[in-house]
């Protein structure tokens, strides 16, 4: 993707804002994304025809060719860089299954699902421009085709809170979210490095369910330790649950396309955008919490218990010796543990670390006896020991993160424990996330 000439320190992330249009721009973006997905399933048939002939993958300059054949009707009002950027999609799909395919995924699969509706990419300087005396935004659709034109939003630094100018912008993406009924703007920005600090200090987090992120860092004076409460986000998923489930077994018994079904499925879609949004501004918080914690006692590395990949294949554990419930596959599943993990990297500019935190949940920072907590407090049956059950594992990361193994606490300085609660509001979309490279459907 290209982005604008700025020295190699700065890293990039993707600002998300709502764009409107007036009824002709509607329909014409509309046409455009319905023309992209039809070239895009074009170039996968031919694609696949070319694995079954001659048994290989094509070079860009073949997939370039692939797409001069397409009808000019499907490749109307797409700009030139818009199709260089599909064929890189395809490609990076192509290099990611022969990957997965070599390290044993079974499951992989190449590129074959057609599309109703594919985002648009649009280059710095080619694709997109500003016109209007800098007012608007002008969105290339080809030669001697009508542009598409939304005005400059405003995007800020997050942390900085600098307003971050249209010369300093990358590639857009104009997405539709088909939940929300609502065009969006992906565009990628700028944003600094930390600066080095002589002094280490590393925060531990335990990632769970119940409560999403736990913090402990080890200060001078006292260990000191983040509980953020999961309340909100799980009224979140049992909103979506509850009211979806219900939706859709009204769904099951109508007929398909009927008036009723038509005014369900929009319920539905309204539903799955409210949890959506829901879920987004717990993580912001979530995530905005840890940051101001891990400032405030100026740590600067940051390292969280392995956990990734456990929302995945939940039928089984590791062992395949007992099933997980119904209801724990289900909150599992469900876990938005990346993306708050892309959240704090974000907005902390630090790349989070992972340890192994096999019973850091059960092993006392004291005494390192192992124990069996029963509900959110933890007490030690030897020591005597009492602590909040996720306030444990953090430090039992912390000190495995520091001296490699876990390690008594010094127990002459005091445990501090703070617990926040992010609060239902009613703001904005949520303003980063990470860049979509798949095509998506209407």
């Amino acid at each position: 993707m290209k982005r604008s000439n700025l020295p190699s320190q700065m890293m990039w992330r993707t600002a998300v804002t709502p764009v409107e249009f007036d009824h002709a721009q509607y329909r014409l973006a509309h046409k455009t994304t319905h023309n992209a997905a039809l070239a895009w399933n074009w170039l996968v048939d031919h694609v696949r025809h070319l694995w079954k002939t001659e048994h290989r993958d094509p070079s860009q300059k073949e997939m370039r060719a692939m797409l001069k054949q397409a009808p000019a009707s499907i490749t109307i009002g797409l700009h030139a860089h818009v199709k260089q950027c599909m064929i890189d999609d395809l490609e990076d799909a192509i290099q990611t299954y022969r990957s997965n395919r070599a390290n044993g995924d079974r499951h992989a699969r190449a590129p074959y699902r057609h599309h109703n509706y594919r985002p648009l990419d649009f280059t710095k300087g080619y694709g997109w421009r500003l016109v209007d005396s800098g007012r608007t935004i002008s969105l290339s659709r080809g030669l001697g085709q009508e542009n598409l034109t939304v005005p400059v939003p405003t995007i800020t630094d997050p942390q900085t809170g600098r307003l971050i100018p249209p010369a300093e912008w990358g590639t857009m993406r104009l997405c539709w979210d088909r939940n929300h009924r609502h065009w969006y703007l992906h565009v990628s920005v700028p944003t600094g490095k930390p600066a080095n600090s002589r002094m280490e200090r590393i925060m531990g987090v335990d990632e769970g369910i119940i409560n999403p992120v736990t913090c402990a860092i080890e200060t001078d004076q006292a260990y000191e330790i983040l509980v953020v409460n999961g309340r909100e986000a799980r009224a979140a998923k049992h909103y979506a649950n509850t009211r979806v489930a219900r939706l859709q077994r009204i769904l099951s018994r109508c007929e398909n396309g009927s008036r009723r079904y038509r005014k369900i499925e929009a319920k539905l879609r309204k539903a799955y955008a409210i949890a959506q949004t829901r879920a987004y501004n717990v993580a912001h918080q979530t995530s905005r919490k840890t940051v101001d914690f891990m400032r405030e006692h100026h740590a600067n590395r940051i390292i969280a218990g392995d956990v990734r990949g456990i929302e995945q294949r939940t039928f089984q554990d590791e062992s395949k010796r007992r099933r997980n419930k119904k209801t724990q596959r289900r909150r599992l599943s469900q876990w938005n543990r990346g993306q708050v993990e892309n959240l704090i990297e974000h907005k902390s500019r630090l790349e989070t670390e992972h340890v192994n935190e096999s019973y850091s949940s059960q092993t006392c920072p004291a005494c390192l006896t192992r124990n069996h907590p029963s509900g959110r407090q933890y007490r030690c049956h030897r020591c005597g020991f009492t602590c909040h059950r996720d306030a444990v594992g953090a430090l039992n990361i912390l000190q495995k993160a520091t001296y490699g193994q876990y390690r008594p606490l010094d127990m002459i300085k005091p445990i501090m424990s703070h617990i926040s609660e992010p609060r239902r509001s009613a703001g904005a979309r949520l303003w980063v996330m990470p860049l979509n490279r798949a095509g998506g459907s209407r």
